[in-house]
């Protein structure tokens, strides 16, 4: 197992959710935290798999005819076909709140974005 890998998304994953938790303590959030949670794991969870699928498609390889190869990541992941899937899904989930949902999530992206950097130095 790549425990260097694991750190790195354990430390996202926890400096994006103690972001979120923190900004609810401060400010007078216009969402729940606990929603904004579940949108950025939803998207950055459907940013994965289209991520994956993109990089499948763009080496070679047919995900109709090797579904489960969907699940090797260490494959290689499309970081554009990840970030456009990933934002896309945030815009449908938030609708009408899109500017409010992207603004509350804004800290928290960098936040994560920095423990994941801290977590490839272990």
């Amino acid at each position: 197992m790549e425990f260097g890998l694991l750190a790195a998304a354990v430390l996202a994953g926890f400096g994006a959710w103690a972001t979120l938790r923190l900004e609810a303590r401060v400010t007078d959030s216009v969402d729940d935290p606990s929603r904004l949670w579940d949108r950025l794991v939803v998207a950055a969870i459907v940013g994965l798999f289209a991520g994956r699928i993109v990089a499948m498609v763009t080496s070679g390889t047919n995900p109709l005819s090797a579904p489960f190869d969907v699940l090797v990541v260490r494959g290689g992941v499309s970081t554009a076909g990840a970030s456009l899937a990933a934002a896309a899904t945030l815009a449908l989930r938030s609708r009408r709140r899109l500017v409010a949902t992207a603004d509350g999530l804004a800290a928290a992206a960098l936040v994560g974005l920095a423990g994941w950097h801290a977590g490839c130095l272990f």
